[in-house]
């Protein structure tokens, strides 16, 4: 996952929501499992899922989906339980079973490698870091 980050790192992307008054908070770049569920049973709903394929040294794929959610702005994964980290599956089929059937989503799921350049059209939903000096 470590590459994941340095990815997503290297795009130079970060999450944020834009506040009311117009000032800039940084939000989590993850989501708790169980708080998107009580969001769709409280009506909320996923919007769009984007799942992001790392390779590791064997060739092995891990998938990391980010989700758009009715609920706040911007693409997040789920976080890991221990709060280090984000929630990936290496079988697709069990990932789109998750988004289905837990997440009660039915739209399209977007599957893109790592290094995909179409990923960078999804930069107007992040917000770039500053470059390192």
């Amino acid at each position: 996952m470590q590459q994941l980050r340095w990815i997503v790192d290297r795009l130079q992307i970060s999450w944020s929501l834009m506040a009311s008054e117009g000032e800039r908070d940084q939000v989590s770049q993850f989501m708790a499992e169980g708080d998107a569920r009580a969001a769709i049973i409280e009506g909320g709903r996923i919007d769009n899922v984007i799942v992001v394929a790392q390779r590791g040294p064997d060739g092995r794929a891990e998938f990391v989906p980010y989700f758009a959610a009715s609920w706040r702005r911007g693409y997040v994964a789920i976080g890991l339980w221990t709060g280090t980290g984000c929630r990936s599956w290496r079988d697709l089929t069990r990932l789109v079973g998750f988004v289905r059937d837990d997440l009660q989503y039915q739209g399209p799921v977007t599957v893109h490698e790592a290094d995909d350049t179409r990923l960078r059209k999804y930069r107007t939903l992040f917000e770039a870091l500053p470059e390192a000096a």
